[in-house]
């Protein structure tokens, strides 16, 4: 009995574990500025972002003419999703999963409409035809609107 109480931590470790194989996919996302601000005549500011693939094997982005996201906003002490997550991919737009090996970045930017505070959600896969995702959350950046000029 006291053989088995000895190894429940690593029973339970092991039950915790990552979906993805020993190396979860390394990414980080970053927006561009910490601070952007909208014009009332367009009422929505571009928020560039960069995601870049800090681990040792390719990852696989979501694609539709631009990385797929979520945009989440912070309200109260919760955050919830206001824009992205899905996209209808027009025939126009070259879509499916976008490589990005190892030390490569990908540029993108995604319309914010609304004052507030955001971070921006990305879901990688460690391959082309996987189901399992690795989420990775940016920065925090507040959006601003700014009286006309």
């Amino acid at each position: 009995m006291k053989r088995i109480l000895s190894a429940l931590p690593f029973i339970l470790l092991a039950a915790c574990s990552s979906p993805f194989s020993s190396s979860e996919p390394e990414l980080k996302v970053r927006t561009d500025q910490e601070e952007y601000v909208a014009k009332p005549i367009s009422s929505v500011s571009l928020v560039g972002f960069i995601v870049k693939n800090e681990g040792d094997e390719p990852i696989y982005l979501p694609h539709c003419g631009a990385v797929i996201v979520a945009v989440d906003r912070r309200e109260g002490g919760d955050w919830r999703q206001a824009y992205g997550g899905g996209s209808l991919c027009q025939a126009i737009n070259t879509s499916g999963p976008l490589e990005v090996q190892p030390g490569d970045s990908v540029r993108s930017v995604v319309s914010v409409g609304e004052p507030g505070s955001y971070r921006i959600r990305v879901r990688a896969t460690e391959s082309r035809d996987s189901n399992r995702f690795h989420e990775t959350v940016s920065n925090t950046f507040a959006v601003e609107f700014s009286p006309m000029d």
